[in-house]
């Protein structure tokens, strides 16, 4: 299997040329770290140029505006979203409660990943600050200490697994869910399990 990379500049609006190459390439499917917009030039030339592969992004790439603009349809036919942020159409109580919350308390506010993640962010921060006090040091030095030593935080969904933080330097978690592009709260609606690999799994961030 051979890999056709192009590079793009932040400041980039048009993928045509990029997609050119995938084309002539013969690629069988596209993987995408970039804006959402840039995705979804390159989902609505491709569709265009009849390259209607899977079209893979993680989860800076994908905007729920983006299903209102003319890349939906192409977006809805290709697009998979990688990301261990749950959608907000993900059947949990958690992620149902939280969603609910956000709407209820910012109802003109788009509704976003960040809310998930800021919540499991701060959550995450609650356990360090436990941990800090039942150690009796809230030092900058004890925070860190305790950051490191929490571990089965359970986010209730937000987060695919469980978060582990007692391995330095190593993700909390490797595992992403799948979600596809849909007219949904949020934009996304997710695959019915999580997904990991074992290359993953075994991805030593230190070497």
């Amino acid at each position: 299997m051979s890999i056709v990379q192009q590079k793009i500049k932040a400041t980039d609006e048009d993928m045509s040329g990029q997609v050119a190459a995938f084309k002539k390439a013969g690629v069988k499917a596209i993987a995408i770290t970039t804006a959402p917009t840039q995705l979804a030039s390159v989902g609505g030339i491709a569709a265009s140029q009849g390259l209607n592969v899977p079209l893979v992004g993680n989860n800076p790439t994908f905007d729920p505006a983006l299903m209102k603009t003319p890349a939906a349809k192409a977006l809805k036919a290709n697009a998979y979203i990688s990301s261990s942020i749950s959608p907000w159409t993900l059947d949990k109580p958690k992620v149902k409660a939280v969603g609910k919350s956000f709407q209820a308390a910012y109802p003109k506010t788009d509704p976003k990943a960040a809310v998930q993640f800021g919540y499991a962010q701060a959550q995450v921060m609650n356990e360090i600050l436990n941990k800090a006090c039942a150690d009796k040091d809230l030092s900058r030095a004890g925070l860190v200490k305790a950051s490191h030593e929490i571990s089965g935080v359970d986010t209730g969904g937000l987060i695919t697994e469980p978060l582990d933080y007692t391995k330095k330097g190593e993700p909390a978690e490797r595992a992403v869910y799948i979600a596809r592009p849909a007219d949904v709260t949020g934009g996304l609606t997710p695959l019915p399990q999580t997904f990991d690999y074992p290359a993953a799994k075994s991805y030593k961030v230190n070497g």
